[in-house]
């Protein structure tokens, strides 16, 4: 007797189509129908074209995240890029243009970071659904790990605030973007496992390189984006940022306000 049961492929992509056609109006019910397509996508190493065959595809470059200027912004967004299917670079600005222009308004302050002499730009480019996903995990992580920084730091002396602010945020990027990184090589390992499907590596190799062609095509020679976070002033600060790193969920919290952490035992006497 032949099975009426749909194929996982085949449901997945009607679930995708009625995810899309209901996405909602507010910011955060497209955040996290965003959310949950792109879950789809990768789990059933699908791509929007075969969700959305003949329809627009199209790969876009979305440049409205705005920041102070440091170096953890930039490293922990070039990972959340990689692993949502996205390319990444910034541009920097100077704080003078911003602020003539009215554009400080909409950034986002940085701990650990300055906006004395310039802003950065930061470029995500892929697919609209991507970049949206993207956006949304990027702001999420950026938002917690800061919170934490916050709660962290009021156990030591104000007279070294600011060195814990700079060695805690390093460290914590640096724990988030290892395990965002793994995150990303085990699905890449999981997809070559798989025997009737294919390897999710084609996927990110894919959007690394459709990026890099609308870049081509834009005349646009990005500079590699600094990876550098060997800034720790603060022993304290730096344990504490490593193991907070630990803490943060990286599944399932896109579009969600950064809630729930708890205190960390960074060991101080």
């Amino acid at each position: 007797m032949k099975s009426n049961k749909e194929p996982d492929r085949v449901r997945a992509i009607r679930q995708i189509k009625a995810l899309l056609e209901t996405a909602g109006r507010t910011e955060a019910e497209i955040d996290a129908c965003a959310a949950k397509v792109q879950e789809l996508l990768v789990k059933h190493h699908l791509s929007m074209s075969d969700v959305k065959d003949g329809e627009d595809n199209t790969i876009i470059r979305d440049t409205d995240f705005l920041t102070d200027e440091c170096e953890w912004i930039k490293s922990l967004l070039n990972a959340v890029a990689k692993l949502y299917l996205c390319g990444y670079f910034t541009e920097v600005f100077p704080a003078d243009w911003i602020r003539q222009h009215g554009l400080n308004v909409d950034s986002f302050r940085l701990v650990a970071g300055h906006h004395k002499h310039a802003y950065l730009r930061h470029n995500f480019i892929g697919r609209e659904v991507d970049v949206v996903v993207a956006k949304a995990m990027a702001k999420y992580l950026s938002d917690a790990m800061q919170s934490l920084c916050r709660d962290e730091q009021v156990y030591w002396p104000r007279s070294e605030h600011a060195a814990f602010r700079v060695s805690f945020m390093n460290a914590i990027t640096a724990r988030v973007r290892s395990r965002l990184n793994e995150k990303r090589l085990g699905a890449v390992t999981d997809g070559i496992k798989g025997s009737n499907l294919p390897a999710v590596r084609s996927l990110y190799e894919q959007a690394q390189d459709a990026a890099r062609e609308f870049l081509r095509q834009q005349g646009i020679i990005p500079t590699p984006t600094a990876t550098s976070l060997a800034n720790i002033e603060h022993q304290g600060g730096a344990a504490s940022g490593w193991i907070a790193g630990g803490t943060i969920g990286l599944d399932g919290q896109i579009g969600g306000p950064a809630k729930g952490h708890r205190r960390i035992k960074s060991g101080r006497r």
